[in-house]
């Protein structure tokens, strides 16, 4: 299922990015709970995972970025991280998230 980060699945992401490319757990102190409660308050910042059997098993963040130009419309950086298992639904998985992504973006 693709969805919308909680606050309750910081634990789950990092254990994601520890898996992908981390060589540890960031310590769990203000600092993280800080930029974790800023990230999951921005309602520019949507952090969106994939989620199958009660795992994260990948994630995208996409932040709306304001502009001035093309009459005053936002624009948006995605970035989608690969996942736990095997690649094969990788492009699948793409589809999904940039389908959520362009819902997001309707409701601007």
């Amino acid at each position: 299922m693709i969805r919308e980060a909680k606050k309750e699945d910081l634990e789950a992401l990092l254990e994601l990015y520890l898996y992908l490319h981390e060589d540890s757990i960031p310590k769990h102190d203000e600092h993280l709970e800080k930029i974790w409660n800023q990230i999951i308050e921005d309602s520019n910042h949507h952090l969106i995972v994939n989620e199958i059997d009660g795992q994260i098993i990948s994630s995208c963040v996409c932040v709306i970025i304001p502009n001035l130009t093309r009459n005053i419309r936002p624009y948006a950086f995605d970035e989608m991280t690969r996942g736990y298992g095997n690649d094969a639904n990788r492009d699948k998985n793409a589809g999904k998230y940039l389908r959520k992504v362009f819902e997001i973006a309707k409701n601007l």
